[in-house]
């Protein structure tokens, strides 16, 4: 008995090793295919789209927040505060040290948009040069 005691032991071992490689590259094929299916989405949106100054409204002109967006980054009062973000057409995301920083548009044009990524104040900004074309 104790042969087949052995082999049974060795059998679960190596069903267990089958098991865990299987896993395992399961969980690098899902993590390889949502970042490649990323990448994939935010390379058809138009990211000049957002490319621009956007300016904090119904707010006093001292207290006024302007955002520049472009392709070297996020600048914020003139200093550069993000060199990477992504836009996924509907949602611009960027960090500032570990501070997350999220808007929605609000328009389908981009000349729009709202703050999301703070509990207690969501202020509204224009894209200047967009919008103030359409209002015209």
């Amino acid at each position: 008995m104790a042969p087949q005691k052995i082999t049974k032991t060795v059998k679960k071992k190596k069903e267990l090793i089958v098991f865990s490689v299987l896993l395992l590259v399961s969980m690098v094929a899902v993590l390889t295919y949502s970042s490649l299916f990323k990448q994939v989405r935010l390379s058809l949106v138009d990211q000049q789209s957002i490319h621009g100054v956007w300016v904090e409204q119904h707010v006093a002109d001292y207290a006024t927040n302007n955002v520049h967006i472009g392709p070297d980054g996020v600048s914020v009062a003139g200093r550069i505060v993000a060199t990477r973000y992504e836009f996924d057409g509907s949602t611009l995301e960027y960090l500032v040290g570990e501070t997350l920083y999220q808007y929605r548009m609000l328009d389908e044009l981009n000349t729009k948009m709202i703050q999301i990524s703070d509990n207690h104040y969501n202020p509204t900004y224009y894209l200047v040069e967009k919008y103030s074309d359409r209002v015209r």
